[in-house]
């Protein structure tokens, strides 16, 4: 008697909620289907063996799952071997996601599901490095969830892209226009350093819009990596066979994204012929038929009344299926716009040359198909700053067509007016703010037949104008000067009414006339800065005059700043700033060898390594009990912050120029995290090692996922800047200065601003630093005062004043000093109780201070150059 199919579904639950491991499963499933073996209940046989209790099997055979963390399981959307979707919703951020689970090899294969980790980790690193396309599947999250990866994706209500095909109503032009959209997508993710390797129509979701969403980079590659097998030891082919591309199938090793554009092709040859290009009973046959046999031409394939094939849309296809990919379209983009070509009816590029050939350029042995590599590796050395530009631009310009269909052309111009920033020469951002400009002319043409009732015209400009001053206040307090002035130039072509253009008119000089006070306040600072050698602070008043993208600003703070000087020694300091070295206090060391100022340090968790950045770009590991470098980042960077992570195996930096990275500790091998336009000031590990905090001008405090480099949380509210960070002992909160008199802590958990301390003075908070017990923070910065806050009760007090402004501030893990660096040449030692201090000297101040985590000794970054060791005693008064 034939024996019953296993059902294995109490099982599988077993295994996702984390009772049981998916080895186990695999031992009784392989138990069970042996002859003899009895009843095949799985779930009987996992409470007999004792893997389950009776209790826990009652409730696995009841309801599905319903939660996993903060998510509320909605359904499940498909399962592979080793992993699981569900239809998820974020209890806490109230959205919906795709929840990508990892469950491990039922078969227990370690190496199998080793693999399959690494493409869940490259996923959701991939994934958050590469910039928002409406067109790919976007990533919220990654990490672990009670035991096992997961990754929370973008939502896509549709269907597989062969599945969306099969439908009736689905024509040939439909379908080509999706696989166009789809090549714009691939073409991004292409100029972004990464290659698929795994295009499918089953990676293609197709919305109720028909617009395509490309998923799964489990197995893309960044361009300076090497590929890797494609098939297992187990025999799993990694990558689709159909699919692949000559070059995969034959194992070179140097694959660029021409890879992606094979794979394209095919989709192209099945929407032409319903068939791929070569099938088989087998992988290896198939793999073996791509790299040895021709490609044959759709027009050889169809038969009966449907056999006319257009020849233009055929030659794009059989470029795009060129063996050799010398022979392919140069990029998707090329490939796409010979589609929109040819849906357009235009004459399509690829027959404006020669015809590619049918037959394949070249061949190789059938043994090399053994060697079967799944997929290429990264292309380029990543975009070029004029091609980041330009996809700023097209960015824009999408943006700008979505508010065009919504009628809200102000708006669209301004946003054509930013591609335009960005490319000048991109000819649909210039069509479109010409046509945003009509459409505006128009609506604000009076009607002929009756003359409007005046109260509802001011009735309307009145609502007009409070909808825009809205806008505006927003921009302001954003300090997006430019855009609130294009916004205001555009506005007034909405209406030819005097009360509307003397209203624009009013709120343009009152633009001007904050702009203007703004800038004189930032340029008095940054000449007080330049004439004080304080080169960090001049760098932030900079970087925010140039986010206010207002013409000849930056021209002319570069020209005053290029006439300024630093002042020349000081007469020796008054007596206020002559201070006694403290109690228990004394300078052991003077460690030299940095080409400029030391900016930021960090202790290694045990206390004997300290790493430092400088403005010389430079990053050094110091042995502090040999009083030797120990060891330097091999490439240069321009340190503004860093951090050692308290399991010691990574080193974080935020850079001048934008950039964050994370460093291997042991190797020194680097991974950028973030790209952005504005320098991070502070960077700081949780705890746990496991998230990264950083802050940076451009307002935002971040965390992230330090395994795969994916953002987690983003929290903005400091609309001059995010400067100054430090977290709780617990890792809990996090305390970050501003570029105004404001410090504000936030819990990273829920990313809700928990108490902010406002009015602290007059000026920026550029360092702020928490006390052990985890309630109080010490902040200060250019006002000269060092402040201590209650972060329980709202209030702070002023502890003391030094003569000039503070740069650093660091609390002793005993809780007994607060140690502060200033512009005045003097290392002060603060007690948090009464206020006294103790000082030691030092040429041209103090930018850099870290405690060891034990508290027995200080590191102080000079502006002279030097790293200061100081040895604090326990019992010092």
């Amino acid at each position: 008697m034939e024996k019953e199919p296993l059902d294995d579904s109490i099982g599988q639950k077993a295994v996702e909620v984390g009772l049981i491991t998916a080895a186990q499963l695999a031992d009784v499933l392989l138990e069970l289907s042996r002859p003899g073996s009895g009843s095949p209940d799985v779930g009987a046989a996992l409470v007999h063996k004792g893997l389950l209790s009776a209790a826990q099997l009652d409730v696995l055979s009841g309801a599905p799952l319903k939660r996993l963390g903060k998510y509320v399981i909605v359904r499940e959307l498909g399962r592979g071997g080793m992993g699981v979707v569900y239809e998820a919703e974020d209890s806490e951020l109230d959205r919906r996601v795709a929840l990508k689970m990892l469950l491990g090899s039922l078969h227990g294969d370690a190496q199998e599901a080793a693999l399959e980790e690494e493409r869940f980790i490259r996923e959701a690193r991939l994934s958050a490095n590469l910039p928002k396309h409406p067109q790919i599947i976007g990533v919220y999250e990654a990490g672990m969830l009670e035991g096992r990866r997961f990754i929370a994706m973008e939502f896509i209500e549709g269907r597989q892209f062969s599945e969306w095909r099969r439908q009736g109503s689905i024509t040939l032009r439909q379908q080509i226009t999706v696989l166009r959209d789809t090549a714009m997508a691939v073409d991004h993710a292409h100029r972004h350093g990464i290659i698929h390797r795994d295009l499918k129509p089953a990676n293609i979701l197709v919305d109720r819009k028909n617009h395509p969403h490309v998923a799964d980079f489990g197995l893309a590659k960044r361009t300076n990596q090497n590929a890797t097998l494609s098939i297992t030891a187990s025999g799993m082919v990694m990558g689709t066979p159909a699919y692949m591309s000559p070059e995969q199938a034959n194992g070179d090793k140097d694959i660029d994204q021409r890879s992606d554009l094979w794979a394209l092709g095919v989709m192209l040859y099945e929407i032409l012929t319903g068939k791929v290009p070569f099938d088989g009973d087998s992988p290896v046959k198939i793999l073996m038929k791509t790299v040895n046999e021709p490609v044959p031409p759709p027009s050889t394939i169809l038969r009966g009344p449907s056999a006319m094939m257009d020849a233009a849309i055929e030659a794009i296809c059989m470029k795009a299926l060129a063996k050799d990919p010398k022979q392919r379209y140069a990029s998707a983009r090329a490939f796409a716009e010979d589609l929109g070509r040819w849906l357009r009816g235009e004459r399509v590029a690829v027959l404006q040359g020669s015809r590619p050939a049918i037959k394949p350029a070249w061949l190789a042995s059938a043994a090399a198909a053994a060697f079967l590599i799944a997929g290429g590796v990264w292309f380029a050395l990543g975009p070029s700053a004029e091609e980041q530009a330009a996809e700023r631009a097209r960015e824009f310009v999408v943006q700008g067509r979505r508010l065009m269909k919504q009628g809200r052309y102000s708006d669209a111009i301004v946003r054509f007016g930013q591609a335009l920033g960005e490319d000048e020469r991109n000819r649909e951002a210039a069509a479109g703010k010409k046509e945003a400009e009509e459409h505006l002319v128009a609506a604000a043409r009076p009607t002929p037949p009756a003359a409007p009732d005046s109260a509802k015209v001011r009735e309307t400009i009145a609502r007009e104008l409070s909808d825009l001053d809205a806008t505006l206040k927003a921009l302001r307090d954003a300090e997006s000067f430019g855009a609130a002035r294009d916004l205001l130039t555009q506005s007034a072509r909405r209406r030819s009414d005097e009360e509307w253009t003397g209203g624009i008119a009013r709120r343009l000089e009152a633009l001007r006339i904050e702009v203007d006070q703004a800038f004189g306040t930032a340029k008095a600072k940054a000449i007080d800065a330049r004439k004080a050698n304080d080169a960090a602070a001049v760098d932030v008043l900079k970087a925010r005059v140039s986010r206010w993208k207002w013409s000849g600003l930056s021209e002319e703070l570069d020209l005053e700043l290029a006439k300024a000087r630093p002042a020349p020694p000081v007469a020796p300091a008054p007596a206020s700033t002559e201070l006694p070295p403290p109690a228990g206090v004394r300078e052991t060391a003077t460690l030299r060898g940095s080409q400029n100022a030391l900016n930021a340090m960090a202790f290694s968790s045990d206390g004997r390594l300290l790493v430092t950045t400088s403005f010389d770009k430079a990053v050094r590991i110091w042995d502090l009990d040999a009083r030797i470098e120990r060891a330097r980042v091999p490439e240069p960077f321009s340190g503004r912050s860093v951090a050692v992570s308290p399991d010691g195996r990574w080193i974080a930096g935020g850079a001048i120029e934008g950039e964050l990275q994370i460093w291997n500790a042991s190797t020194l091998q680097k991974r950028v995290m973030s790209s952005a336009e504005s320098q991070y000031m502070g960077v700081a590990f949780t705890p746990d090692s496991q998230t990264l905090v950083s802050s940076s001008v451009d307002g935002s405090l971040r965390t992230w996922d330090v395994e795969t480099g994916l953002l987690k949380r983003e929290m903005k509210g400091h609309p001059r800047g995010a400067l100054g960070l430090s977290l709780s002992p617990d890792g809990r909160f996090a305390a970050v200065g501003t570029g105004e008199p404001l410090m504000k802590v936030w819990e990273l958990a829920t990313g809700k601003e928990v108490r902010k301390f406002e009015n602290a003075g007059r000026h920026s908070i550029l360092c702020v630093s928490y006390a052990p017990d985890g309630r109080n923070v010490a902040f200060g910065g250019d006002e000269a005062a060092l402040m201590v806050g209650d972060t329980t009760t709202g209030i702070f007090r002023v502890l003391g004043f030094c003569p000039k402004a503070i740069r650093a501030i660091a609390w002793s893990p005993d809780g007994r000093s607060i140690a502060t660096g200033s512009v005045d040449n003097l290392l002060r030692f603060w007690d948090p109780t009464t206020g006294k201090a103790g000082g030691f000297p030092v040429e041209n101040g103090y930018f850099s201070l870290a405690w060891s985590p034990k508290g027995d000794r200080l590191a102080a970054g000079g502006a002279d150059w030097t790293l200061r060791l100081f040895e604090v005693s326990p019992a010092r008064k």
